[in-house]
């Protein structure tokens, strides 16, 4: 069964406890980055030669043609999926941020967002997974992930480790449900928290048999890379807690956007 077409509008930001915004992308015309921003006029996928930022533009075009009746909030981008018979699969990045370096050799390695304290910002004001309904193997979800490539080359783990934020179907029931995710063995505690340990609920978004939430969110993840724990908040309310493993996420040096089961 083919499931899910997406609908969403966001804006996406990284800071560190120093109050800097280590990027941040106010949706635009052309996906631009914020000019307040460190990397002013970056494109969030990369280079213009990358798939990273070819996939964010066929979201983006793709997006424009969708619920046109309702079109996205000022300042943000519906992005979307179509034409296709089978659910898709998009990762755009990871990409090198700030100052961080691509040279995993280089010592001493210089971090985008050393920390201690790292907290992802993502604004979203319009859901739709709807277009087809059944709690089978196609589960939508959308979620953005911040990296730590070098700890994952330092013991042996290809591709390093992540932890992030997503809204996603809940797996058991047609409901969105706000979620940490992160790579096996990232995520300790914390939430309502899977059996393999590689997601935990924060709190549901919508009702049993419903994938449409247009409220205007603000999800935060907060990162405290000394310590270890993690704090992730729903439009400023209270704070779902928990632990990760900061051996595995010692500071961010890339970013990742996922779209997973994504079909018309």
């Amino acid at each position: 069964m083919t499931k899910f077409k997406v609908s969403l509008s966001l804006i996406l930001a990284v800071g560190v406890s120093h109050g800097d915004v280590i990027s941040s992308w106010d949706m635009n015309a052309n996906l631009l980055s914020s000019p307040t921003s460190v990397n002013a006029n970056r494109h969030i996928g990369g280079a213009t030669t990358s798939g990273a930022y070819a996939g964010w533009e066929e979201r983006r075009t793709q997006g424009a043609l969708i619920n046109t009746a309702s079109p996205a909030a000022a300042g943000s981008l519906r992005f979307g999926f179509a034409g296709n018979t089978s659910p898709q699969n998009g990762f755009y990045g990871g990409v090198n941020f700030g100052n961080g370096s691509l040279d995993l050799a280089n010592d001493p390695y210089v971090y985008a967002a050393p920390g201690p304290e790292v907290t992802l910002r993502m604004n979203i004001n319009h859901i739709d997974f709807s277009a087809t309904t059944g709690t089978g193997g196609n589960n939508a979800n959308f979620g953005f992930r911040l990296w730590d490539i070098k700890s994952g080359d330092t013991d042996g783990v290809t591709g390093g480790y992540w932890i992030g934020l997503a809204v996603q179907d809940s797996f058991n029931a047609d409901r969105l449900m706000l979620t940490v995710q992160g790579s096996p063995g990232v995520i300790l505690s914390g939430g309502t928290l899977n059996t393999p340990k590689t997601r935990s609920r924060v709190d549901w978004l919508t009702a049993n048999n419903d994938l449409v939430d247009d409220t205007d969110y603000q999800f935060e993840l907060a990162l405290n890379l000394d310590t270890g724990a993690w704090g992730a908040t729903i439009n400023g309310g209270t704070a779902v807690t928990g632990t990760f493993d900061n051996t595995k996420i010692t500071a961010i040096d890339r970013y990742q956007a996922a779209f997973q089961q994504f079909s018309d």
